[in-house]
């Protein structure tokens, strides 16, 4: 029991600590969980960074949780993803019930707008990052390149697995290794898990279709949480096609304003589910609270399921030929997604001298690597507060 505890302890201090995304959370993970406390090895951590990188769902998320099914078994990973999860998602909820209920001063809320601003710098750096990290090849930037424009032109949510999905197809049937492990076949582990999981997909596509609101909302961000590949940023251009677009449960401003804040919190990104979920209480006709707590286990628990399922069957399944080359493909076409999540952001904007310049000023900052996510956020908001 000491021992949980204590790992638990370890958890919130990543999660009250980790700030910049997946690539920097897992510096964080491996500075905590294997440096000072040892839990896993170096080489362990990065294999479950691996096998979370092929699932949909956040894939830091998934990687503590591993970490902590690791030390104590499914219970413990479970304790580990409210741990990590509900710190900043309890914050968030508690802000949008502030600010819809407009008990903020006008001069702060004019300040917000500075976070809608700065949100789509980090889309942009997101998109960056992942194009200096995928667009290794000519294929690779074939594929990262027709993501983006099909993606900038074709706005609606079904074509972003079909794009995804498709280029890991099409990569891993052009790049298939010649020299194809032995394996065995897959094993059936954790039957519960998967008729769970099962019968929630197919329940959300039915509550999408058929229910009212209330389910629709929960139905949508289930799927947000497993069609996504990619991570946080990748599940932007479904929310906003879904949320703002198709549904006006909420405006883009406040979407934004919402995205420009969870980008200055430690922890999962995946915990905007709160703010968007708080936002979209009026127009489904509950309670903020409510909706904040839906959106963050409709969000969440697709990945977490998904992780739980995986880790007995990773074993067998990592020895496959075509994993790392069709995980190539979808992080070519992830790239080129979220690049044309900013362009298009950027053009919806109300172009002016002062937002541009500080949607560039955060793009350059966060290249720069010298001053950390948090600190731009906190000084956008106050330079704001400031001039205005």
């Amino acid at each position: 029991m000491g021992e949980i505890r204590t790992f638990l302890k370890d958890v919130l201090i990543v999660s009250l600590g980790a700030y910049g995304g997946p690539e920097a959370h897992y510096g964080v993970f491996a500075k905590q969980m294997v440096d000072k406390r040892g839990y896993i090895s170096e080489d362990e951590l990065y294999e479950y960074m691996a096998m979370t990188s092929v699932l949909p769902g956040p894939s830091s998320t998934q990687t503590l949780m591993a970490i902590g099914y690791h030390v104590g078994g499914m219970k413990l990973a479970l304790l580990t993803l409210l741990v990590w999860a509900l710190p900043i998602g309890l914050f968030l909820s508690g802000a949008v019930f502030l600010y819809a209920r407009g008990q903020l001063s006008d001069q702060l809320l004019t300040s917000l707008d500075s976070l809608a601003y700065v949100a789509i710098g980090f889309v942009f750096y997101a998109a960056f990052r992942m194009l200096k990290k995928g667009w290794k090849t000519p294929t690779l930037w074939g594929l990262g390149l027709i993501s983006f424009w099909v993606t900038l032109f074709v706005q609606a949510t079904w074509i972003f697995p079909f794009v995804l999905i498709g280029s890991g197809v099409l990569y891993s049937a052009l790049n298939r290794s010649e020299k194809t492990a032995r394996v065995s076949l897959i094993p059936l582990l954790n039957g519960p898990l998967i008729v769970i999981f099962s019968a929630a997909v197919i329940g959300s596509f039915i509550a999408t279709v058929y229910g009212p609101s209330t389910w629709q909302f929960i139905g949508h961000f289930f799927q947000f949480g497993f069609l996504v590949i990619g991570g946080g940023q990748v599940v932007i251009p479904y929310m906003i096609q879904t949320m703002v677009t198709d549904f006006a449960w909420m405006s883009l401003p406040d979407f934004l304003i919402g995205l420009g804040l969870v980008q200055g919190l430690p922890g999962p990104m995946f915990s905007f589910a709160a703010w968007a979920g708080g936002l979209s209480s009026a127009s489904l006709g509950i309670h903020s609270g409510w909706a904040s707590l839906m959106g963050l286990i409709g969000l969440f628990l697709p990945g977490a399921l998904l992780i739980l399922i995986m880790l007995p069957l990773w074993p067998t399944l990592k020895v496959y030929s075509f994993i790392k080359p069709a995980l190539s493909g979808v992080i070519a076409a992830a790239g080129g997604l979220v690049l044309s999540t900013g362009v298009r952001l950027f053009l919806d904007t109300e172009i002016q001298l002062l937002s541009t310049g500080l949607i560039v000023l955060t793009l350059g900052l966060l290249v720069s690597q010298k001053i950390p996510a948090p600190l731009i956020v906190l000084g956008s908001f106050l330079g704001y507060f400031i001039i205005l």
